[in-house]
Order: C-alpha cells, then sequence, then structure tokens
C-alpha cells in the first residue's frame, strides 16, 4: 500500500485519498470470483485486476481529467478527494455481498 501511493505521489503529485478503498475492492472482486464464480487464486486476481482497470480508467476519465484541466488543479483535486472520501462513509461491499463475517478458501 505504501509503496503504492509513493509511486502514485511521485509521478503525479496528487494524495490519492481513494487508494486504500481500491485495493479493499479489488480484494473483494477477488473473493467473489473465487467463491461465488469458483475461480482459482490467479485468475480471480487477473480477472479483479481488469476490472480495477475498467473502473479506475472510467473514473479517471469523467472526474479528475476536467479537474487537471483547470489553472489551479492542485487545489480542486485535493478537494474532489476529500470530499469523495467523506462522502463514502466505508465502504459498502461488506453488508452487500455479506451477512456475516465470512472467510476465503486460499488454496
Amino acid at each position: 500500500m505504501a509503496l503504492g501511493l509513493s509511486i502514485v505521489y511521485g509521478v503525479t503529485h496528487i494524495f490519492n485519498f481513494g487508494h486504500g478503498i481500491v485495493a479493499v475492492s479489488g480484494g473483494y472482486f477477488t473473493w467473489l470470483f473465487m467463491n461465488q464464480l469458483g475461480l482459482g487464486l490467479i485468475p480471480a486476481i487477473g480477472a479483479s485486476m481488469v476490472i480495477m482497470f475498467g473502473i479506475g480508467f472510467i473514473l479517471y476519465q469523467l472526474t479528475l481529467s476536467p479537474l487537471l484541466k483547470k489553472e489551479n488543479w492542485e487545489f480542486s483535486v485535493i478537494i474532489f478527494f476529500i470530499g469523495t472520501g467523506n462522502s463514502m462513509g466505508k465502504h459498502p461491499a461488506p453488508d452487500i455481498w455479506t451477512p456475516g463475517q465470512r472467510h476465503a478458501q486460499f488454496f
């Protein structure tokens, strides 16, 4: 996680406050593919990566790309990330996919 944050900040000079939620979402997709669709660990991770790439690309095109074209883009992007983080509150995936605590089978 820390390495990903460092790389993103080093390349874009933007603190990505949504970095954790993206990692957790990828984990939930992997769990979903393994336990609900019966995929193995490696195919589930690959499918999750493809889905998360698509979600990230769409979100970038719809939200960040217009903000980066503004003159004072640093402030706009920081306010955007803080606002999105506050509006999300907590990750909805546990409420959607699980009635209680579950454990994934790894091997």
